[in-house]
């Protein structure tokens, strides 16, 4: 998550690092970009557009906006098994079974 915050102001800067410390969910320290007014954190959730409303009503209006990253890709499902060789294993078991072994 990325937070756009006034960081140039001392008491701003004094307020969000106090506002992060109190929430358990986020897992990395946060990471503080002066130059762009931008914090980025790491958070840990089931459902990051809740956290997302819970620190904007704690920050008011010290939060200018809050950019969620977009969602990780699925893994492209499994090939599918070959047909020809399930139905030529299959046909030489049944062929076992209804003359016998040989």
């Amino acid at each position: 998550m990325e937070l756009k915050v006034d960081l140039q102001c001392c008491k701003c800067y004094k307020k969000i690092k106090k506002l992060l410390d109190k929430f358990p969910e986020i897992t990395k320290t946060p990471e503080y970009d002066i130059k762009n007014n931008k914090v980025t954190i790491k958070v840990k959730t089931d459902n990051p557009e809740k956290f997302r409303n819970k620190l904007l009503c704690k920050g008011k209006k010290m939060i200018k906006c809050i950019t969620l990253p977009p969602p990780p890709p699925p893994p492209p499902p499994p090939p599918p098994p070959s047909a020809s060789a399930s139905t030529t294993t299959s046909a030489s078991f049944l062929w076992g079974l209804w003359w016998g072994p040989m």
